[in-house]
């Protein structure tokens, strides 16, 4: 509005306050919304003979003639005043716009059409109201974008006047509360296009940086082109595509991990593996002997966990892959440990291997049996039990110059101790027993050794023999230093003896002793009988022999 001192002492002399010799204009309101009434009242400060009503630049129309005669006033005006007064006395017009339209927007002004007086120059705006602030249609409800990408919306607010101030905001997920959002007006650029109808419409486009902390977060815009109306625009949801965190835990650990179960305990077994974070989730795939996976995702993690039963496995690694559509992809490693009780011991007895059944050792010898067994873990606790139920540790047995008492039932027994993952602590064990039998010589219990004979006679010699183990024996003569037997049996028998039958026979009994683990060998034991014969030729000769 253009508003001058003269001006206000021309209105003053409007309500004959004063004199003035002003021309003077008055529109009320001044700023008023279309299709709304408008006042418009021009004065003259003196005895002026016509008023004049123009719409000022950049029309510069004349749209009112009135003229003062004598006593009364004659009007002349157009159509878009609806209704027009004179008063001749105070030398005054007044219009009424009863519709008042866009584009009557402008400056108005009155003058003296004689005088060449002028008023000052009046300025009526006229408010259109924009109809909302509308973000195109061919924006879906929800954007999905990378979190390494710009967002980037235009909001409209078409056909107003003046044009729309347009602001953008992030609403911090609570739409039910405004105070809280997120003014991001600094981050958009508007433009302002003129329409055919006098109106304008103003477009704002934003573009900002997306990050994790935006997603699920509504965007909208909002317009006002007066105080007394702010239009909302639908809202955006926001979905922003962003990367997990980039750990991948297994049962809580984000290293490379150790497990530990029992073959064929046909025990559940479990194990868990989690990402946090990440729009979409990340996707997680196990490998785990013939396991089944199971997804339990929570809003804000993934999860799987994978399931199966503790059969006849072997050592073996579970493997957890993950990976996200922004191509970020890791994996956790998970060694599988399988624990076993010992297998049957195996042994060795010097050059044999053996793992139950008879030993044969032989009398008076040293002998030491060793076990081993393997298992996992790798077995610790060794006993052996003696047929005495006496019990020695170790996985060697040594017994030294065996004797008849050490003949009996060995029982050697290996044992580890399991402690799986998941389940209770489990003692592995394994055994096996050994019959250890004694081998010995047999022998000859002959006392007698001297022996006479009378010539011409019939004569034996019987070798007594107390069997050895194994019973099996061979008894033989022989005579002198012939070691070629030359009589086999326990009993010897000379017919019709004579001299040339004199000497020393000797008996030789023997047993064959296979000993586990040694080259076999002759178990011996012998006696020579010495036939002092000097061949009596009657009995009385051989009475002092006898009676000896």
């Amino acid at each position: 509005m253009y508003v001058t001192p003269v001006t206000i002492l021309c209105v003053l002399a409007y309500f004959r306050i004063t004199d003035c010799v002003d021309i003077t204009i008055s529109v009320k309101p001044q700023v008023i919304f279309e299709n709304n009434s408008v006042l418009i009242q021009c004065g003259a400060g003196y005895d002026a003979n016509s008023l004049v009503l123009v719409r000022g630049p950049p029309h510069n129309k004349r749209i009112l003639y009135s003229y003062f005669t004598g006593s009364g006033c004659t009007l002349n005006y157009e159509k878009l005043l609806d209704q027009c007064t004179c008063d001749n006395q105070n030398k005054n017009i007044e219009c009424i716009i009863a519709t008042i339209s866009r584009r009557e927007t402008g400056l108005w002004q009155c003058t003296d059409l004689f005088g060449r007086m002028n008023s000052t120059l009046v300025e009526l705006i006229v408010k259109v109201p924009i109809q909302g602030a509308i973000i195109p249609s061919d924006v879906q409800n929800v954007v999905t974008i990378d979190d390494t990408k710009q967002v980037t919306l235009k909001c409209k607010a078409p056909n107003g006047f003046p044009s729309a101030n347009i602001s953008w905001f992030v609403d911090n997920k609570m739409p039910s509360q405004s105070n809280d959002d997120t003014d991001i007006t600094k981050f958009s650029a508007v433009t302002i296009r003129s329409n055919d109808d006098g109106t304008t419409t103003a477009e704002s486009r934003v573009s900002f940086n997306a990050s994790a902390e935006h997603n699920g977060m509504l965007l909208y815009c909002t317009a006002n082109n007066t105080a007394e109306a702010k239009f909302f625009s639908r809202r955006i949801h926001l979905n922003i595509i962003y990367n997990p965190d980039k750990r991948v835990f297994v049962n809580n650990q984000t290293n490379n991990t150790d497990y530990y179960l029992i073959r064929n305990s046909n025990t559940r077994q479990s194990l868990r593996c989690e990402v946090n974070g990440g729009n979409p989730l990340a996707t997680l795939k196990w490998s785990c002997y013939d396991g089944i996976q199971s997804d339990e995702n929570s809003q804000s993690s993934a999860i799987s966990t994978v399931n199966w039963i503790a059969a006849n496995l072997s050592d073996s690694a579970c493997i957890c892959s993950a990976s996200h559509i922004l191509g970020w992809t890791d994996r956790r490693f998970v060694n599988m440990h399988v624990y076993y009780e010992p297998n049957p011991p195996t042994c060795t007895l010097g050059s044999a291997n053996v793992s139950k059944g008879v030993l044969n050792v032989t009398l008076n010898s040293n002998v030491s049996i060793t076990c081993k067994s393997e298992g996992n873990p790798t077995p610790e606790k060794f006993t052996w039990t003696w047929p005495t139920s006496h019990p020695s540790e170790g996985n060697t047995l040594s017994l030294n110059k065996i004797q008849i008492s050490h003949d009996g039932l060995y029982m050697f027994s290996v044992e580890n101790i399991m402690k799986p993952s998941i389940g209770q602590v489990v003692n592995g064990r394994s055994n096996t027993t050994f019959d250890v039998n004694i081998q010995y010589p047999p022998t000859i219990t002959n006392a007698e050794s001297n022996l006479v004979a009378i010539e011409g006679t019939n004569f034996s010699i019987n070798c007594k023999v107390s069997l050895g183990n194994p019973k099996e024996t061979f008894v033989a003569w022989k005579r002198e230093s012939n070691v070629t037997a030359e009589n086999v049996g326990q009993l010897i028998i000379f017919l019709n003896i004579s001299r040339t039958d004199e000497g020393n026979f000797t008996c030789v009994a023997r047993n064959r002793m296979t000993s586990t683990g040694s080259a076999e060998k002759d178990g011996v034991d012998n006696n020579t009988f010495m036939s002092m014969f000097s061949i009596k030729q009657k009995y009385s000769d051989l009475l002092p022999y006898l009676l000896r």
